[in-house]
């Protein structure tokens, strides 16, 4: 069924393209561009390997950069084969399973690169926005949103500290616990992980810049 839906999205995004617009743009990209966005991207893989890196050593996982690389690279074509983008996530967590446990680490570790990377994509958009406040509706409702976001996860912190939360007491809940607490105490080892994150994020938005500036949209 996701293969049917997938192929039949293809196909009505490709009947809708105006082909002849598609190969106007096709020759304005210069072999110069080309060449600088697909540096770009293996740039970009590099550097989520490092950003994935950081993640499992907050849980106390350590892998060799090379090793997590090829495990990257190969999630990355999974992701871009299938019909959906968890092929190469759960790729990346079977092959970084511990030996020891809890083995969940290694899907905490996932998860987390993909919460902070959220984050950082967010705080980006919001500087973008803060940039167009006073000419682009869309920014203004987005610095509105971000506003009120943030003073609901500052009051749920707050929240929290107060009152610490109680998992239920299941062994089927201890792994869950055992990651959220190994993640609390990390500390330091997060910034490491925001920064590249925040890298990586810029990187993205390079590229589309790029590729927009190369066939002279505005």
């Amino acid at each position: 069924v996701r293969i049917a839906v997938a192929v039949g999205l293809l196909a009505l995004l490709l009947t809708g393209v105006d082909w002849a617009i598609v190969l106007s743009h096709i020759e304005r990209m210069t072999p110069a561009v080309v060449l600088l966005v697909i540096v770009a991207f293996a740039v970009q893989l590099g550097v989520s390997s490092w950003k994935w890196q950081w993640a499992l050593r907050i849980h106390r996982l350590n892998f060799p950069y090379t090793f997590l690389t090829r495990v990257l690279v190969i999630g990355f074509f999974l992701n871009n084969f299938l019909p959906t983008s968890t092929g190469g996530d759960a790729y990346r967590v079977y092959r970084t399973l511990p030996p020891t446990p809890p083995k969940s680490r290694a899907i905490s570790a996932v998860l987390l690169e993909r919460v902070v990377g959220l984050m950082a994509l967010l705080l980006l958009g919001l500087a973008g926005a803060l940039a167009l406040y006073a000419t682009n509706d869309l920014a203004r409702a987005y610095v509105m949103l971000a506003a009120v976001g943030s003073a609901v996860l500052t009051a749920l912190v707050v929240l929290m500290r107060l009152r610490t939360p109680r998992l239920p007491q299941s062994r089927w809940l201890a792994p869950t616990r055992e990651n959220l607490r190994t993640i609390a105490t990390a500390r330091g080892a997060w910034l490491p992980l925001i920064g590249i994150s925040l890298l990586f994020q810029a990187q993205a938005i390079l590229i589309i810049f790029e590729l927009f500036r190369a066939l002279d949209v505005p």
